[in-house]
């Protein structure tokens, strides 16, 4: 179900959940009133506490909500189920509008000052980078589909800034790279948000963004 996005003051939840750090904001028109983070790892019992905590601080109810916004990946794999079907069953038991945006979104948003063009990065493992470049500005601007780069591939862009999380192994390759630690998200989507007025899209809820398949091996069934 998609539907335009609304700049009514009614507030916002943000929630990321594939992320190193997991976050949670609530806001209005590009205003964080409440927010909290903590390390990923225990993404579903964290998060259900968090969004009450930041609830709590802004003194309002689930039910004074007027949508939600999520991190559709690339991430954790775990941690983007948990977030995205958390969301999910809001829409669902509250009629709660609700969509999700890329990864790369909210954090070429923490760097849309730089200006010039901006690398959004996420750790794929294996000596490999998903990557999106964006012209940076008040409002940044994608410049091509997500992809996967190898540390010397994303010197390729030419970015002025490259943000992500993790970002250590970038700093000693020497690949004349300014990499920027991210901060966490939830609050930089609440922003974007207000900045962007996306549309509200349920089926990105159930679309998670992985880029490429997990690193799992699907069980063996028996011959009988």
């Amino acid at each position: 179900m998609s539907a335009q996005y609304s700049d009514s003051p009614a507030p916002l939840l943000a929630v990321d959940t594939a992320s190193p750090r997991i976050s949670v904001a609530v806001g209005r028109a590009g205003v964080v009133l409440a927010e909290r983070d903590a390390p990923s790892g225990r993404s579903s019992p964290d998060l259900l506490r968090m969004i009450d905590d930041v609830l709590g601080e802004a003194e309002l109810g689930l039910a004074d909500l007027g949508g939600a916004i999520g991190v559709q990946g690339p991430g954790s794999f775990t941690g983007l189920r948990v977030g995205l079907s958390t969301l999910l069953g809001l829409h669902r038991s509250l009629g709660l509008p609700a969509t999700a945006v890329p990864t790369f979104t909210p954090l070429a948003w923490q760097a849309r000052a730089a200006g010039g063009r901006v690398l959004a990065v996420v750790d794929a493992l294996r000596g490999e980078w998903f990557s999106q470049s964006f012209r940076g500005g008040a409002l940044p601007e994608p410049l091509e589909e997500p992809v996967l780069r190898t540390p010397a591939g994303l010197a390729e862009p030419a970015a002025t800034t490259v943000i992500g999380f993790g970002l250590d192994a970038l700093r000693d390759a020497n690949l004349g790279l300014e990499p920027a630690e991210a901060g966490p998200l939830a609050g930089s989507l609440l922003e974007w948000s207000a900045a962007a007025g996306p549309e509200w899209d349920t089926t990105l809820l159930t679309e998670p963004l992985y880029l490429r398949p997990p690193a799992t091996t699907p069980p063996k069934t028996g011959t009988g």
